[in-house]
């Protein structure tokens, strides 16, 4: 198995669209988990219990 560092020369993050389009529904994504409208969704899940985010995610 090769380390993580051989895999990867560079990773590119594409937030304002540039490069790709993406089609998420983040309003429906957050409705999904519970999270309010006005909270980011990564921090909202990063914030639940272990347990509680595996077994939320398990039913997505």
């Amino acid at each position: 198995m090769q380390s993580f560092d051989r895999m990867f020369k560079g990773m590119i993050f594409d937030l304002d669209g540039t490069l790709v389009s993406s089609s998420l529904d983040f309003k429906a994504l957050k409705q999904a988990v519970g999270c309010p409208l006005d909270q980011d969704i990564l921090a909202f899940v990063g914030q639940l219990p272990k347990a509680h985010a595996t077994a939320a995610a398990r039913q997505s």
